[in-house]
């Protein structure tokens, strides 16, 4: 029987009859335990466990740090390793941002000056924010 599950960095395992202490480091790992049967049909449990961190923090936000007049403009991040979605954050709240995963299209109604933030998510938690001055 082969079984697959994940858990994230620093939980223990306690399910499908398997015992396991705390992880300390990302990976996949396999482990197998052998269940003894009175007929003499024993059969072998594999499980096939991810173990997965938070992401990190991306990079870089690339797009016009300098903005003089009022326009749409792009801004992207390059896609984080682990990460399921990221979480955007724009100052000010005038400003009006439509994010679609790892890019931003941020319609700033008057010139100004402002923040651009964001953060890598996944299962296991959020990235520190990555921010950019405009």
């Amino acid at each position: 029987v082969n079984l697959y599950d994940s858990i994230c960095l620093g939980d223990l395992y306690q399910a499908n009859g398997f015992d396991l202490p705390e992880f300390s480091e990302p990976g996949d790992y396999l482990f197998k335990d052998t269940l003894l049967a009175v007929n003499g049909v024993d059969s072998i449990v594999s499980l096939y466990l991810n173990v997965c961190d938070k992401p990190a923090a991306p990079e870089q936000i690339y797009g016009d740090s300098i903005v003089v007049k009022a326009g749409r403009y792009l801004y992207t991040i390059k896609p984080v390793p682990s990460a399921a979605f990221y979480v955007w954050t724009v100052l000010p709240e005038a400003w009006l941002a439509d994010c679609q995963s790892n890019t931003m299209v941020l319609t700033i109604p008057y010139s100004g000056n402002g923040e651009i933030s964001v953060r890598a998510v996944n299962r296991c938690g959020q990235s520190q924010a990555t921010s950019m001055n405009v």
